[in-house]
């Protein structure tokens, strides 16, 4: 009876260890922010990149190296971010990429 007692005690200050770790954000390893972010390829085109990081610094840092769905439906690199919307909620400035974007499946 005192093991069992014992291992129920150790098993919860285990669980509330954990529990105000995550509250505090030590684990907290996974980017919680998604985006979407314009690019313009290399080859002068369009594209799109959708990606999760902790902030929209990281997000147009990121963006770059990342392949970017064109509009023509193929991937390119790009070199330059025009720019980066919180997703969902965030609209593009440029009204026919906004439709474009809207119209890929998320």
């Amino acid at each position: 009876m005192m093991i069992s007692l014992k291992r129920a005690s150790h098993s919860g200050f285990r669980l509330l260890l954990l529990s105000s770790l995550l509250s505090t954000g030590v684990f907290a390893a996974n980017p919680e922010e998604n985006y979407a972010c314009q690019v313009q390829t290399t080859g002068g085109r369009y594209g799109l990149v959708l990606l999760q990081t902790h902030n929209k610094k990281e997000a147009m840092e990121l963006a770059i190296t990342i392949p970017a769905l064109t509009l023509d439906g193929s991937e390119h690199l790009e070199n330059q971010v025009v720019e980066c919307i919180s997703r969902p909620g965030g609209s593009f400035r440029d009204s026919g990429f906004q439709k474009f974007y809207e119209s890929v499946p998320l």
